[in-house]
């Protein structure tokens, strides 16, 4: 049962197999590049292989790197798999807290309630490891997530801000 104002789903979030985690790892590396790139952080020659340097980094193990937490998420019901979530865990830390890489949502299921499913699964999950804050970051180009994550009750705690300078037009020299 889901609060929140979200449509009833249910949810387990289930270890992720070796199987499933290089068809994870695909997605996020794809996934993280095409967002730097959409973000402007990134050029589009370079993103592939930034990310997956940035994956590298992060999980130099795989699926076995200590504090890394994979699971797909599944439909309690169908037993549909329905996206998958990367949480890391960090308790030597001043409150033990876990920071959310990836949550996704495959596009057949959105706009259902998983995510919101997924949310409420992965704050239990946190709660049994301990965990007693959870932080995310999200892409200001993905306002359905921003709103997921609103109305989970996630709430900015620090935020970067741009502004396009506008190519300058001098007379007399040519385009």
């Amino acid at each position: 049962m889901l609060d929140r104002g979200f449509p009833l789903v249910d949810i387990t979030l289930d270890p992720m197999s070796p199987e499933e985690y290089e068809t994870f790892r695909e997605q996020t590396i794809r996934n993280y590049a095409d967002e730097n790139v959409k973000a402007g952080y990134w050029l589009s020659s370079e993103a592939i292989g930034r990310s997956i340097e940035a994956h590298q980094k992060l999980l130099p193990e795989g699926i076995s790197t200590e504090g890394h937490h994979l699971f797909m998420a599944r439909d309690t019901k169908s037993r549909e798999t329905v996206g998958y979530l990367w949480l890391n865990v960090e308790k030597n830390v001043a409150i033990p807290s876990g920071f959310i890489f990836a949550l996704f949502i495959y596009e057949q299921f959105r706009g259902r309630g998983y995510g919101a499913a997924m949310m409420k699964e992965m704050e239990a999950k946190a709660s049994e490891l301990g965990l007693r804050r959870l932080m995310l970051h999200v892409f200001a180009q993905n306002p359905v997530a921003i709103h997921l994550y609103e109305k989970s009750g996630y709430c900015v705690t620090s935020l970067n801000m741009m502004r396009e300078i506008p190519k300058q037009e001098f007379p007399g020299l040519s385009k």
